[in-house]
């Protein structure tokens, strides 16, 4: 029953979604023509800082993120991130919780010229579930739209397939509504 309810959800999603498809097809051409190059994967683990602003009353929920990403050269790659709340914030008796917030973006790095450590930025796309409770409550509400962000990693002395990061990430921008992210995480590369 799970597994018929997962693939049906994915099927939905793919067939109501052709513009992404399309984007996704693409990407995957690219990553085919350029994968030869530079060979390699990564995940990062992150712990992220929600900044929430409705019309100028700011939550902020704490959700706990994982990233998987592949470099098709020293500059560009792209990644996949989940990120899934862990703490909610309460402000007048609404308390607000980013439930789920899943992005795909392509990903440009700085060349690694800073004595280990690299710029990066990200343009993409996100889904945002936000999860109310309490006064003033409304069903889950769902968001999605153009996403982007930027952040730095450092190589680790010790570790040299580890990278601590730190990022901030732009979800969403509309109607009176903005989601922020910064997180603290660690990378390692396969």
């Amino acid at each position: 029953m799970v597994a018929t309810v997962k693939v049906d959800w994915m099927k939905g999603f793919l067939m109501s979604n052709k513009r992404l498809n399309i984007c996704f097809i693409c990407s995957l051409f690219i990553a085919s023509i350029a994968m030869p190059v530079h060979a390699a994967y990564y995940t990062d683990v992150s712990v992220e800082y929600q900044n929430v602003d409705v019309d100028g009353t700011e939550l902020n929920p704490l959700s706990a993120r994982i990233k998987l990403g592949v470099p098709f050269s020293r500059e560009l790659g792209v990644e996949a991130s989940y990120a899934a709340a862990i703490r909610d914030d309460e402000v007048n008796g609404l308390k607000l919780e980013s439930d789920e917030i899943l992005g795909l973006y392509t990903r440009y790095n700085s060349p690694d010229a800073y004595g280990g450590m690299t710029v990066f930025l990200l343009a993409g796309y996100a889904w945002t579930t936000i999860k109310t409770s309490g006064a003033y409550a409304i069903p889950n509400q769902k968001f999605e739209g153009f996403s982007w962000g930027a952040g730095i990693e450092e190589r680790s002395k010790g570790a040299k397939r580890m990278r601590y990061t730190f990022q901030y990430t732009r979800y969403y921008d509309n109607d009176g509504l903005t989601i922020d992210g910064y997180s603290l995480g660690l990378r390692y590369d396969f």
